[in-house]
């Protein structure tokens, strides 16, 4: 067993016992998870994960301590370790599917050129045994080939992402990814709305196809239909922890001061002009709230509009 020193604060592995040492997966994800942000311990456990001789553990663990060093920033790792995960499940499908949403968020080459092989693995897979993270991952895989492919095989990834969206949509019905997924594979941004609308006509819970939704009719004027969409994602409680809901109350903001300014006739009937002012406000200030961190960009229009607001309506942002 490797022997752990600590002096001042400082880790050191006796590199000449290393190869006898068994590194038990369960054990150190509990290890990382109280570690969080410590940069050494975590190389620590990183180093005595490569030295291991043994490692044993569940699929699941082995994706649980990939997500705990991904997310203290070692995609590398964490990509290791789903690797060591595979060589041991070779065909599981979460360990698989993690993998390659691991690498592709990683940005890392020599991480991202293995997934052609995790994908081809999954493809040898049942549909009937895909979860929805595994339907999402080779969506998101075959998406990110599109932007460097060339138009023939750009043909042959859309043929296969069809084939996939059908087995997707089939089995899990009720659940958004399938269109979510689907308007990454059009080029035409009406069809991409239509897409996005039947979701939102179709299923009980669609944040992000709602918010998607949203955006597009926003940029095109068209402030009711937007609003709706947007309190249809914020009404999605079972999956609004997938959307950034900063950005959503933004946007909700956005189309009261859209609707305010063009005085559409349903919503000029509907309030008065305070209370108009009143739903913005309120949309601004959830929306700016420091627990969102709202990103700076829209944090400044916010202020743009408010002052032009107060300015005209004589209505103080309080």
């Amino acid at each position: 067993m490797v022997k752990n020193y600590h002096s001042k604060g400082v880790f050191v592995m006796d590199l000449n016992e290393k190869s006898e040492n068994v590194f038990n997966v369960r054990e150190q994800e509990e290890k990382i998870v109280s570690y969080y942000g410590d940069k050494e311990r975590i190389t620590y456990i990183a180093n005595g994960f490569r030295a291991a001789k043994t490692i044993n553990g569940t699929s699941q663990e082995f994706i649980n301590l990939s997500v705990s060093f991904a997310q203290n920033s070692d995609h590398l790792t964490a990509c290791e370790i789903l690797e060591c995960g595979i060589e041991k499940y070779p065909y599981d499908v979460e360990l698989l599917s993690c993998f390659l949403n691991c690498a592709i968020d990683s940005g890392i080459s020599t991480e991202i050129e293995k997934c052609k092989n995790i994908y081809i693995k999954l493809t040898e897979v049942s549909f009937s045994r895909y979860t929805e993270r595994a339907f999402n991952s080779v969506l998101k895989y075959l998406e990110s080939k599109m932007s460097f492919v060339a138009p023939k095989e750009g043909i042959l990834v859309k043929d296969d992402a069809e084939r996939i969206l059908d087995a997707f949509r089939k089995q899990y019905p009720s659940n958004e990814g399938s269109y979510f997924a689907q308007c990454d594979f059009v080029d035409n941004e009406e069809e991409r709305k239509n897409i996005l609308k039947e979701a939102v006509c179709k299923l009980a819970s669609c944040s992000r196809c709602a918010l998607r939704l949203a955006d597009i009719l926003c940029d095109k004027g068209d402030y009711f239909e937007a609003r709706n969409a947007v309190e249809k994602c914020l009404r999605s409680i079972q999956t609004l922890s997938s959307v950034n809901r900063a950005y959503a109350y933004y946007l909700l903001g956005i189309c009261e001061y859209g609707l305010l300014v063009t005085m559409d006739a349903d919503y000029k009937e509907s309030k008065s002009v305070k209370d108009k002012v009143k739903k913005i406000y309120e949309s601004f200030k959830i929306a700016k709230n420091d627990y969102y961190n709202l990103q700076s960009v829209y944090r400044k229009e916010i202020e743009r509009i408010v002052f032009v607001i107060e300015q005209q309506s004589g209505i103080a942002y309080t």
